[in-house]
């Protein structure tokens, strides 16, 4: 995954304004993710909720993946294929890799269920909070970030249950920045994190023998997941996210 820290200051200054609807500038703060120690964040799906991506008239989804949040990386370390590290305590951003539940994963559109496979092709999601939207309830921002030359693609097959017929339509979603809408809070235990709403304005485009060629701009990525900490030793840790 390609990603420059260099610019994270900026990104920050933009979600922090876009987090200031709902609070006066007085009184927005910044969030951090707080826990006793640096953790390994683990995000799943809440409620039984999938997350769903929406585009093209379709309903893109893959119940039961996971996604795993690590310490940010600079570009240098990716290049040089260092080891993901824990995030630490005190921090606003993280970068998060997908763990796609192949097996579950399909597109609907009106009455037409065809299966599908998610293919990263190396890419990732640089999280990032933002400030307070209202009392512990803290804006976000994403990037999806990818080797050059590479994007995240959805293939769908010709039928529900198999890839027999062949792939029929591609989505491919290309590296974009600063996509907003999701809140984050705390949940009811102070244990867990909640990631609650929908990344609007995503650029896609698609193609295929069984879908016209077209491109979006008002993609949008639905999220209904908790974040649940784990320490180097794999125990549960406690995150909550607080303000600095």
């Amino acid at each position: 995954m390609i990603r420059n820290l260099q610019t994270l200051g900026c990104l920050l200054m933009a979600a922090f304004a876009i987090g200031a609807v709902g609070a006066t500038a007085a009184s927005a703060q910044q969030g951090i993710f707080t826990s006793s120690g640096s953790s390994t964040m683990y995000v799943t799906e809440l409620g039984g909720k999938g997350n769903v991506i929406r585009a093209f008239g379709l309903k893109i989804e893959c119940p039961e993946s996971v996604f795993t949040a690590h310490k940010t990386s600079t570009t240098k370390e990716t290049e040089e294929g260092k080891t993901h590290e824990l995030v630490p305590s005190g921090v606003s951003a993280a970068t998060v890799t997908a763990d796609f539940k192949q097996a579950n994963c399909k597109t609907v559109e009106g009455e037409t269920t065809r299966k599908a496979t998610f293919t990263m092709n190396g890419c990732d999601i640089d999280f990032r909070l933002g400030s307070t939207v209202e009392t512990n309830h803290y804006s976000t921002a994403v990037d999806l970030v990818c080797p050059t030359g590479n994007d995240f693609q959805v293939d769908a097959y010709a039928f529900a249950g198999s890839e027999l017929g062949g792939i029929v339509c591609t989505v491919t979603v290309k590296p974009q920045e600063n996509r907003t809408g999701a809140i984050v809070s705390n949940d009811a235990g102070n244990e867990d994190v909640l990631l609650q709403g929908t990344y609007t304005g995503l650029t896609a485009s698609r193609s295929g023998s069984g879908c016209s060629t077209s491109e979006t701009t008002v993609a949008e990525l639905e999220l209904n997941e908790t974040q649940i900490g784990t320490n180097s030793a794999g125990e549960k840790t406690a995150i909550s996210i607080s303000h600095n």
